[in-house]
């Protein structure tokens, strides 16, 4: 415990670090603290170097961008950087990363923020293509194998880019991302992407391959994220809904709704939700909202009716936790609590928000089902529209629990159990997994998108999107612990948040989907066969990966996750998906 008050002195007195509240000297000290650097092998033959590359001090180079780079990461034969390659739909974003290992100490290395079209037709790309640094950031080490006194040097934050230095011997990480204007023809398109070292200009070609055609929101699940009560600053509404989330699940705490007592009448004050939602609205999000009353210790709607109305409470230990609940014996708790949930949902209807689930309790099972069993039928007694969410994430034995008590059962483990329980009880399937910044792009955008187009969810979530104890940008400031569950960073410039490079695979993995669906709207109206053919092909591919990766446990490293699946898999099925596509459209 010691060594941890020493860290924490440490980073809170952190300097910028790439124009970000992050210390550049955080590993050092580490080590002076008995910690220990854990790395993942590197594996694969080293890349020949050429004249060219010893003169100017270093080689480009590319490697997939589902598998992870690190700043000791080196280029494998075969890797060599000759042209950066994207092909995107029209109205999407893709991005790609690029690297630049030093063969001697580079001193000021700086990636330009814009490229250079190469001719008129491509001129688009100057506003449509940025370029950004990859930070290392050092978290806690994640691997199985740890000991709690270890680090990693992890590619997090998209941001910049800035001037760097890098050391021989060592990899830079870049990352070029483009959105593709609607009105873009189908076709190739060319630009520059120009960085310079120690006071030298350097470029290598961009190729932007547009298809021709669009990717579909029809019949897509809908993508949300859980967000905790961390504010939302200018445009993080539009942020969320460019990426192509349109969902938003978030605790009692985070938006919450008034209660009051009006000479013994129950009101409730929705004016900062409504502005909430409306922002939502406003940035063309289209829901559901998922608003959950109570975890799996605590019934915050039951406190927030203590503290109006007087109403008991039970407080008492549970399955080795502490338990703040409503006292199911008081007979006006027993009116209050459900006539709360009927007045948000009526005032969901009048103010024309997106479809509003509630969640009494999250996870459920673990100690709050006879509360559950409780409240459920007198919610839907008096309001009878109003779907209640179910969290579904232990053994599969208490699965069945809880099916009578919700009309929506979203898991984040036994996918298999759970939706096919879905189907068989006339429920509706959602799912919901780990997604956070030290997850691997790879990792992200195969839990994100596989999930719900294998299993046939019709929502999906990831825990989390913004939740953190304490400094978000340290990941040494407690004890013990996972990391803060985090996709994004606090916003440094008040309008947007700083993105990570699993944000960019979340992104990856919506679109995943989208070209699955976009090939079924293609060929299922005019083939119907056809599209059976295919539809059973790619859930054999789908079938395949996941008997290949350890899914239903937190497992973070690549070599952690993927066992016989590789990280490529997810590109190799989205390259047969575009394949088809342009076959069935001649």
């Amino acid at each position: 415990m010691k060594y941890l008050i020493l860290i924490v002195v440490f980073l809170n007195t952190m300097v910028s670090h790439a124009g970000l509240p992050v210390s550049p000297n955080t590993a050092d000290s580490l080590v002076k603290l008995g910690f220990t650097e854990f790395r993942i092998p590197q594996k694969g033959d080293t890349l020949a170097f050429n004249d060219q590359d010893k003169k100017q001090g270093f080689a480009l180079y590319s490697r997939d961008r589902n598998i992870e780079i690190f700043p000791y990461s080196y280029p494998y034969k075969g890797e060599r950087l000759d042209t950066l390659r994207l092909r995107a739909a029209p109205g999407e974003i893709e991005s790609n990363g690029f690297n630049i290992y030093a063969l001697s100490d580079l001193k000021k290395v700086k990636a330009e923020a814009a490229v250079k079209p190469l001719d008129g037709k491509s001129a688009w790309l100057a506003k449509a293509a940025t370029v950004d640094d990859i930070v290392f950031h050092v978290i806690r080490s994640t691997s199985m194998e740890k000991n709690e006194k270890s680090f990693m040097h992890y590619p997090m934050f998209v941001y910049g880019p800035e001037s760097r230095a890098i050391k021989k011997g060592a990899t830079g990480l870049f990352w070029v991302t483009i959105k593709v204007p609607e009105n873009v023809k189908a076709g190739a398109y060319h630009a520059a992407v120009s960085c310079s070292v120690d006071g030298t200009p350097y470029s290598f070609p961009l190729r932007v391959e547009v298809l021709p055609f669009r990717l579909t929101d029809k019949g897509v699940p809908r993508f949300g994220a859980f967000r905790s009560n961390v504010e939302f600053v200018s445009e993080e509404w539009e942020f969320l809904k460019e990426t192509g989330i349109d969902m938003l699940w978030w605790i009692w705490p985070a938006n919450r709704i008034q209660v009051i007592n009006d000479n013994g009448k129950l009101k409730m004050d929705f004016t900062s939700v409504d502005a909430f939602v409306e922002r939502m609205k406003k940035a063309g999000m289209r829901g559901p909202i998922a608003i959950q009353l109570g975890n799996n210790c605590w019934g915050s709607l039951e406190i927030a009716l203590n503290k109006t109305f007087g109403t008991r409470l039970f407080e008492g230990e549970l399955n080795s936790a502490n338990v703040i609940v409503g006292d199911t014996s008081d007979p006006t708790l027993g009116e209050l609590y459900p006539q709360a949930c009927s007045l948000m949902y009526s005032h969901s209807i009048e103010k024309k928000w997106p479809r509003l689930t509630l969640v009494i309790y999250d996870e459920a099972p673990l100690r709050l089902m006879p509360w559950l069993r409780y409240w459920y039928p007198r919610v839907k007694k008096k309001a009878p529209d109003l779907p209640i969410y179910g969290v579904f994430h232990i053994a599969d034995d208490d699965k069945y629990a809880q099916i009578p008590y919700c009309d929506i059962m979203c898991a984040n483990r036994g996918h298999a159990t759970t939706s096919m329980l879905a189907k068989k009880n006339d429920k509706e399937y959602w799912a919901y997994h780990n997604c956070d910044a030290n997850r691997s792009f790879g990792k992200v955008r195969f839990s994100y998108g596989q999930i719900p187009s294998y299993y046939d969810a019709t929502g999906m979530f990831f825990w989390s999107y913004n939740f953190y104890r304490g400094d978000p940008w340290n990941d040494f400031d407690r004890d013990g612990g996972d990391a803060d569950w985090v996709i994004v960073y606090p916003s440094q410039d008040g309008k947007r948040p700083v993105q990570t490079l699993a944000f960019k695979g979340l992104i990856e993995g919506i679109d995943d989907v989208r070209y699955i669906k976009t090939l079924e709207d293609l060929v299922k109206e005019k083939d119907p066969g056809r599209w059976e053919r295919l539809n059973a092909h790619i859930k054999s591919k789908q079938n395949k990966m996941f008997e290949g990766i350890i899914l239903d446990h937190r497992v973070f490293t690549d070599e952690d996750f993927f066992r016989n699946t590789k990280p490529t898999d997810t590109e190799n099925l989205r390259d047969f998906v575009i394949k088809e596509i342009l076959n069935y459209s001649k």
